[in-house]
């Protein structure tokens, strides 16, 4: 097991080595889903890479994001105000971030903090270090977890629009997560992986959460019939739309 302090764009350039992501998308959708998926941008992205960073590695905040005052980009002024803040974006490599998304990162990262349980997960371990493995279950897999204790637990940290148990059971099973949180565990050797979710709207509350072993064990039955497409794939070049998943018993067979 390799473990280096590399950016985030080399880790998502390292192909070679399956990601969680990959697996989720394989496990949840297919193989051909994973092979033509295509690199995503978008505001939602720069907000979360924000997040992340301001939370986890503050002193890289202002070296990796430039704020956006409010500009009215319908005006002539406004828009060559813009352009000259996208110039200055791409000379120095750093990303766009408007002000009132800044506003909402530091009052997220604050109700964080301010949370005894939450501030505790995330003291004495290491941010954002990647892991590449090139033995797991026969293939090369790589992990980047968001915080890491060593030989302890992994903390995963999302945003969302509601913390509460209940939607964040339903964004557990929408995203993946639980995917993610066993193949994490399994690939470093820990016996514990936490989320702390943080609300996006005031008052910005967050939680911290464990799943459950039959949680945790549903995850790891789906990355690894994952991997097991995926070693089809690389050996006979098979590429499945879908998987059954035994839906007779919903009603739909796939013909």
């Amino acid at each position: 097991m390799k473990k280096t302090r590399d950016s985030n764009e080399f880790y998502h350039s390292q192909k070679d080595y399956l990601s969680s992501s990959a697996l989720k998308t394989i496990a949840k959708k297919s193989v051909l889903h994973y092979m033509e998926q295509k690199p995503l941008n978008s505001p939602a992205l720069t907000i979360g890479s924000a997040f992340h960073t301001y939370v986890l590695e503050n002193h890289l905040f202002s070296s990796e994001f430039l704020i956006a005052p409010k500009i009215n980009r319908r005006t002539k002024a406004g828009k060559e105000q813009y352009a000259n803040l996208q110039t200055q974006a791409t000379a120095t490599g750093k990303q766009i971030l408007n002000e009132e998304d800044y506003i909402m990162i530091q009052k997220m990262s604050e109700s964080i903090y301010e949370d005894e349980t939450c501030k505790n997960l995330l003291t004495g371990g290491e941010a954002e270090v990647s892991f590449y493995c090139e033995d797991f279950i026969d293939i090369k897999v790589r992990v980047r977890p968001d915080y890491y204790m060593e030989n302890q637990y992994i903390v995963d940290l999302k945003s969302c629009q509601d913390a509460s148990p209940r939607a964040f059971r339903y964004d557990i099973y929408k995203y993946g997560w639980h995917i993610q949180a066993a193949f994490y565990m399994d690939v470093l050797g820990v016996n514990d992986f936490y989320f702390v979710a943080s609300e996006k709207q005031h008052p910005h509350a967050c939680q911290a959460y464990k799943l459950s072993d039959q949680l945790i064990n549903e995850g790891r039955i789906a990355y690894m019939d994952a991997i097991a497409s995926w070693k089809n794939f690389l050996e006979f070049g098979t590429i499945e739309k879908y998987k059954s998943d035994n839906m007779t018993n919903n009603g739909i067979i796939i013909i």
